[in-house]
């Protein structure tokens, strides 16, 4: 019988829209997604999770910052780990100081267009475009 267990994590595509820059955080050595680097901060879903607080409270632990979620924008099953969905959320911070933590080692402002070169792990080519369209 195959395995069954799945896992979900949330995700925050924290924007800037004065600035028009995403801020994503690089993770080192993950034991889950050996190839993955930087990333847009998050973490798992437990049982008895609510959504829009669990995305909250991890991109306060990741980041230091407070944010709004705008509302889901993308979801996906990764090529490299098929036992997880990802949900990503568009958010925007309104309080707070940035601070690295967590599992992450480093915070940095990009421009959507440069997203993808930061990243090691499958870049969706729908999210990309959402992305690159942010006003």
């Amino acid at each position: 019988m195959e395995d069954t267990k799945f896992n979900a994590i949330v995700l925050g595509v924290i924007y800037n829209p004065a600035e028009k820059k995403i801020l994503i955080g690089r993770r080192e050595n993950d034991k889950e997604m050996p190839n993955l680097t930087w990333c847009f901060p998050g973490g798992r879903l437990l049982p008895g999770d609510e959504v829009d607080e669990a995305l909250k409270r991890k991109i306060k632990e990741k980041t230091g910052y407070n944010i709004k979620n705008l509302g889901s924008i993308f979801s996906n099953i990764y090529k490299e780990k098929k036992d997880l969905l990802a949900t990503y959320f568009l958010t925007e911070v309104f309080t707070g100081e940035e601070k690295v933590g967590g599992d992450l080692v480093e915070l940095k402002w990009v421009d959507p267009e440069e997203l993808e070169g930061y990243f090691n792990t499958t870049f969706h080519s729908r999210l990309k475009e959402f992305l690159v369209h942010l006003k």
